[in-house]
């Protein structure tokens, strides 16, 4: 890619939506015991026939359908650990030394910026992680050289949609070793940062890991003198880049030590180099388990409706009639969408939420991450004495286990920082209930049943979050409350419930899933290298020219050749020449438009970066101050300018949101006044099959005969009190 070429960056996002709301829901127990009342017909028959065609016998049959014939597969969900075929990676890494190795760390997942970091500056700054020196920078300065820090720079949005593995600092800490001194990271307001290990830019197209260095001046000049203290030490940055392995593979990481020498590893599975490695199955710690399918209306941007005639469409189709869903009708629907073509997957799954307050849905999320507290181990350590014991293994990461969900086109993956179960003294409600509770501090799941009336069980689930894999390494990633945080059906669990909760849970469980990607094309100018060549003018000028005035001026006042006063007049003049000079320049750039400055501004960087290497240094070079000066003041006005642009458009966007809220709220009205009890509506019983709504509506008489004779009957309808036959039919 050329110094002036343009990239592409890629944007995804991830909504969920259920399918049918509580009021839709119908219950098959009632609706057959209200037959065989109104009917007056024997209660067994009508409510063994309406369990017999209820959603939940029905959807028992479109899972066997899907198991035996489904082309995408039933998902099945494997649980595995960050750590998976470290065995295999020993051995593939000892007959690669030709000697065993001392293995520090093995981990298994998407590519991971730190580790990346790690392997390049080995092989890329020659550094040393025994002695913590950078000795392709010592050729450079002359002088010792040692790591400071690095940090991961990513916007916000960027960050959130990584997948959680690649994200994950493993090992030691970038500013465990030596340094003569050690800058210590502060945010915007002055506040030593939490993590140090990350850098929030909203600005940052593609992330990137900034390094920052400190080179030891002390032995540099003549003979054993060094500059005064001020000079004794200098900082430097330099950038990696961390996106090259972008084609969403998982990989194997692993760092090691072998002859007293650290190195770092990565293989790509399926490279075709390692056979073992290639073959790994991600076997799970017990039985896998088999999910409800996942029905596809839109997939790699491309309608179902264009697979009709195949048998995934006909499948599918039929797989929707168990649920009394039209295929063809649904697709349509969907792709009136306005936006359908950001839509990358459109698909309806059988998932429900953990912050679910329904008794069957408790029930489930009790009974599923019991399940998931067996297979990871039925770990009873306490929490705090887990995290404890994993930060002294030198593991930052709490993501100890994930349940992989998978069919032949699509995966999610569920994961947690530890399950851990207790029972507690104490009562909930009576005997059998089930609840749950989210805790925001502690992002913390609680499941709880009540198994004495003195006693219930608990279940934490720390961590829990849901990623959905849409589009090659990018993700979206659902924790602690978040609407597209669920938990899909295991079916083995749902099979053991009554047919009254299963058709309760199936119905409710259905949730569309709409997973978008937008790709956007990125100037040249936008990206990070650029913005690094401006913020180094903007730091370069600092330093020598209003730094050098300062001192010149400070050696003066201290010579005695100027007074406080004359100091400070000149230090206001500056100031206020410089508050003059922005405000010019923020005209300019309005006029002018923020992009062709923003050219302007990189072009005399640039520029002022040859003359002042022409003449040796910046210093020496008034014409190379004057321009980067210009070049900093036009980057500072361009920034002025789109966050003025920005900040009308956010008062527009409340504007128009509040604009949508008030017709939201008319429409809602609108929707509430248009509902109906349709339970008790003459015309509809739900289940009745179409002979019995034949008999009971076809002899309601000639209704133009009906009509005229009305008339004179008027009077003795209006004054008879209303018969329970009016209203519900015989």
């Amino acid at each position: 890619m050329g110094l002036f070429s343009s990239k592409k960056k890629t944007k995804v996002g991830t909504t969920v939506a259920r399918v049918i709301d509580d009021d839709g829901i119908p219950n098959a127990l009632q609706t057959g015991m209200a037959k065989s009342i109104f009917r007056d017909e024997d209660l067994y028959g009508h409510v063994m026939n309406e369990l017999a065609n209820s959603a939940g016998l029905r959807t028992e049959r479109l899972f066997k359908r899907a198991k035996d014939h489904y082309p995408y597969g039933l998902p099945v969900g494997k649980v595995v650990s960050p750590s998976q075929g470290s065995a295999l990676v020993q051995a593939v890494l000892d007959g690669l030394e030709g000697a065993p190795v001392t293995l520090e760390y093995s981990r298994y997942g998407p590519p991971n910026n730190y580790h990346i970091a790690w392997t390049k500056l080995i092989a890329e700054h020659g550094y040393n992680p025994l002695t913590n020196r950078l000795s392709v920078l010592e050729v450079q300065t002359g002088r010792p050289t040692y790591l400071d820090f690095f940090q991961l720079v990513i916007s916000p949005a960027d960050y959130a949609a990584m997948d959680a593995s690649a994200k994950e600092q493993w090992g030691v800490a970038s500013n465990s070793g030596y340094a003569p001194q050690r800058r210590m990271s502060y945010d915007d307001m002055g506040q030593l940062r939490i993590n140090p290990d990350v850098i929030y830019n909203a600005q940052v197209t593609e992330p990137y890991v900034l390094v920052q260095y400190v080179a030891d001046n002390t032995t540099y000049g003549t003979g054993n003198l060094y500059p005064d203290e001020a000079g004794r030490y200098t900082t430097g940055t330099f950038t990696i880049d961390v996106n090259e392995l972008d084609d969403g593979d998982d990989y194997f990481h692993a760092k090691y030590k072998i002859g007293g020498v650290i190195k770092y590893w990565m293989y790509r599975k399926g490279a075709g180099t390692y056979p073992t490695l290639d073959g790994i199955d991600n076997a799970p710690n017990g039985v896998p388990r088999s999910y409800f399918p996942f029905l596809y209306f839109r997939f790699d941007k491309v309608s179902a409706a264009s697979t009709e005639g195949t048998n995934e469409y006909a499948e599918t189709e039929k797989l929707l009639k168990y649920l009394r869903m039209d295929y063809a009708e649904m697709i349509d629907t969907i792709h009136e969408n306005p936006d359908i073509g950001d839509v990358e997957q459109a698909m309806m799954v059988f998932a429900v939420s953990p912050t679910s307050s329904h008794p069957v849905d408790c029930r489930y999320l009790f009974d599923y991450f019991n399940g998931q507290y067996a297979l990871q181990g039925a770990d009873t350590i306490s929490v705090a004495a887990s995290i404890v014991n994993r930060l002294l293994k030198k593991d930052q990461s709490l993501e100890q286990y994930a349940t992989v969900i998978q069919d032949n086109r699509f995966k999610m993956t569920l994961s947690n920082q530890g399950v851990y179960k207790r029972f507690v003294q104490g009562s909930i409600g009576k005997v059998g209930l089930h609840t749950s509770a989210f805790v925001a501090g502690t992002s913390s799941h609680f499941f709880r049943k009540q198994v004495s009336a003195s006693t219930y069980e608990e279940i934490e689930v720390r961590g829990l979050r849901m990623t959905y894999h849409i589009w090659n390494q990018y993700t979206t990633t659902g924790d602690d409350n978040d609407d597209i945080l669920l938990i899909p059906l295991d079916h083995a669990i749902t099979e053991t419930y009554s047919i009254p909760d299963r058709e309760a849970m199936y119905l409710r469980s259905l949730h569309f899933v709409f997973n978008s990607r937008v790709t956007i094309k990125v100037k040249w100018y936008q990206t990070g290298v650029f913005k690094a060549i401006l913020t180094i003018a903007a730091i370069a000028l600092t330093i020598y020219t209003y730094g050098a005035t300062w001192q010149s001026m400070a050696a003066a006042l201290a010579a005695g050749t100027i007074t406080f006063t004359a100091v400070m007049f000149a230090f206001a003049m500056e100031l206020l020449t410089a508050m003059v000079y922005a405000v010019i320049i923020k005209e300019v750039v309005s006029a002018i438009g923020g992009e062709l400055a923003l050219i302007i501004a990189v072009v005399v960087a640039l520029y002022a970066g040859y003359k002042a290497f022409e003449a040796g240094s910046l210093a020496g070079s008034p014409w190379a101050t004057e321009l980067l000066q210009l070049s900093n003041s036009l980057a500072s006005g361009v920034g002025d300018f789109l966050e003025d642009e920005f900040s009308d458009l956010a008062i527009q966007a409340e504007e128009f949101g509040l604009y949508v809220e008030e017709k939201s709220e008319l429409l809602d009205q609108a929707n509430d006044l248009l509902k109906g009890n349709v339970a008790m509506s003459p015309i509809v019983v739900f289940g009745e099959n179409p002979n019995d709504f034949y008999n009971r509506t076809v002899h309601a008489g000639n209704i133009g005969t009906l009509g005229i004779s009305a008339i004179q009957h008027y009077v003795d309808v209006a004054l008879r009190l209303p018969e329970l036959s009016d209203s519900l039919g015989e």
